[in-house]
């Protein structure tokens, strides 16, 4: 709201305000990816918006403030980390599909987010093998789906490939010393990087 007010008064134009929101966007997606609480995120926002001045460069102003280590938000290594070793299944109810068997080399790998995709066929598949998990997702509308239904095999290597790619455009990290700015448009929104997850089935 405080931003909207900035605009509605000329103080800053909608490239601004985008940037500003890719940053806070990035934050809240990535301090989730790598299961931060939640529970001080009001409090966070409530004193960004008495801090924010209209003649502050509002998109660095808003980085800079989110950026110290207490409130943790992940660093690229923070957020490879969470999304090659997080178990990711558990935290919600959307139908993802895990593709690895929980098994043997597997097991530690088969809740995150590197064996994780969402699916509409999560009770037709159930503790299906990959061979046959992967003839559905060649089905797939979803381009992410494609991609594993083409591999001939999935196991750690695969497991841990994707959980890289997956995490490498997740949002952008806090702000330090030669960070580079954003611009508007150049990071996926909050619906891109979740949907942007790979994976195999077990009960929630």
């Amino acid at each position: 709201m405080r931003l909207l007010e900035f605009r509605e008064d000329d103080h800053i134009g909608d490239d601004r305000v985008a940037e500003t929101l890719t940053y806070v966007e990035s934050f809240i997606v990535r301090r989730l990816i790598a299961g931060v609480t939640t529970g001080n995120l009001t409090r966070i926002f409530q004193r960004l918006a008495v801090q924010l001045a209209p003649e502050d460069d509002a998109p660095e102003a808003v980085r800079t403030a989110l950026s110290p280590a207490r409130l943790s938000w992940p660093s690229d290594e923070q957020l490879r980390d969470a999304v090659r070793n997080r178990a990711f299944y558990w935290q919600g109810r959307t139908a993802l599909e895990q593709l690895a068997e929980d098994e043997g080399q597997h097991r530690q790998f088969v809740h995150t987010l590197g064996n994780l995709t969402l699916s509409g066929y999560n009770s037709e598949l159930g503790n299906s093998s990959f061979a046959t998990k992967r003839r559905q997702l060649g089905q797939s509308g979803l381009l992410m789906n494609q991609e594993i239904a083409a591999r001939e095999r999935w196991g750690k290597a695969e497991i841990l490939a994707r959980a890289d790619r997956r995490s490498t455009p997740i949002g952008c990290s806090p702000s330090k010393a030669g960070s580079p700015r954003v611009s508007a448009g150049l990071i996926p929104t909050t619906t891109e990087m979740c949907t942007t997850s790979c994976g195999r089935k077990g009960s929630p």
